[in-house]
């Protein structure tokens, strides 16, 4: 299997993984939510406060998705040669 699609696999691995973490996330704050009434205002707030926590974990440094292509970038000198690739 070449180099390419093995990294390929692990990203869509760590993306399902990180997926799961997320879903995980959210039905904690779904069961916080049915022990503590909350109004619809606190609700929506914690909902936007829980995507933009979501966004910073997706998006962040560590993403998987940024660490894929920088790990393509340092290791894949055909991709190096291809500025439309990115």
């Amino acid at each position: 299997m070449s180099t390419f699609i093995h990294h390929e696999l692990l990203l869509l691995v760590q993306t399902i993984a990180a997926g799961a973490v997320l879903l995980l996330c959210y039905d904690l704050l779904i069961a916080i939510r049915n022990v503590f009434v909350h109004s619809d205002k606190a609700a929506g707030a914690e909902d936007l406060l829980y995507w933009i926590c979501c966004a910073f974990f997706v998006f962040s440094e560590s993403c998987v998705y940024l660490w894929f292509w920088d790990f393509c970038w340092e290791h894949m000198p055909v991709i190096k040669q291809s500025e439309t690739f990115l």
